[in-house]
């Protein structure tokens, strides 16, 4: 199965609560359609969000319509921001989704097909600095 672009897929959030999860995200935007991944951005010293965050679905139209649900639409008394992302912020988080996906579609013939993370020394390094 080949991707859209994620350019057009990757929508932005801004206006979170401190205390809202992924998964209160995923909550939000999946009525809209199928999310491939959701992103909050935390802040390093508390731990807390930081307000923002990323969703990219499968195909745009679903995020179009997510984009044009969401307008308006308030959290704890406070008005979130919803568009598309822009595409240097789209680069930065799809790149790695999108080699995955055409990892994956190139290997669909092969089947079963099993994906491992490896993380990098840098990875361990800032947890390890983070959690220090």
């Amino acid at each position: 199965m080949s991707y859209p672009s994620p350019f057009s897929r990757n929508v932005y959030i801004a206006s979170l609560p401190e205390d809202y999860t992924e998964k209160d995200l995923l909550d939000l935007f999946s009525p809209y359609g199928r999310v491939i991944s959701c992103t909050l951005k935390y802040d390093k010293d508390t731990g807390l969000c930081r307000g923002y965050g990323f969703v990219l679905f499968e195909n745009e139209q679903d995020a179009l319509n997510a984009v044009i649900a969401l307008q308006g639409h308030s959290i704890r008394n406070t008005r979130v921001q919803v568009r598309l992302a822009r595409p240097e912020a789209s680069a930065k988080k799809m790149y790695p989704a999108m080699m995955q996906q055409q990892l994956m579609s190139a290997c669909m013939p092969y089947q079963p097909v099993y994906v491992m993370y490896v993380p990098s020394p840098m990875y361990s390094q800032q947890q390890s600095a983070v959690q220090g």
